[in-house]
């Protein structure tokens, strides 16, 4: 067996808001110097700001959301993945992330997978969603 002189990994990192990018990568530097592991910082973007949870946005899909799906409830939360909200932050200062759709958690478990699916059904009250929105606006 031959054993390769170099070999690389590449990381995606989702930064919160509690920890800046730049101590985020401070803490994985150091853990990747212990096992002399050189670190590079390739492409870096700041993070999306906390969205102000107690905006008229919010409030306004709040509402729209108990009226299509009664009982509901709307939790703010740190969303993990990554969105295309990043390319409205200087247009908007509330760039909110919702699925107005109900998925079961075989649906769940598919995003961005293999057979990534959700149920007809789910879409009519996604547009009935989208439509108050549109016509409360």
């Amino acid at each position: 067996k031959v054993l390769p002189q170099e070999d690389y990994v590449t990381g995606n990192m989702r930064f919160i808001p509690h920890q800046n990018d730049e101590e985020s990568i401070a803490l994985i530097s150091h853990i990747a110097k212990r096992y002399d592991i050189e670190t590079e910082v390739i492409y870096k973007d700041a993070p999306c700001p906390v969205v102000d949870y107690h905006s008229d946005a919010f409030h306004l899909i709040e509402t729209v959301a108990q009226e299509v799906y009664p009982g509901v409830g709307i939790c703010p939360y740190v969303m993990t993945g990554g969105t295309d909200a990043k390319f409205y932050r200087d247009l908007s200062e509330n760039c909110l992330r919702f699925a107005p759709l109900y998925i079961n958690g075989q649906q769940y478990g598919s995003i961005h997978g293999l057979n990534e699916n959700i149920c007809q059904g789910a879409l009519t009250k996604g547009v009935d969603f989208y439509k108050m929105m549109i016509q409360r606006s």
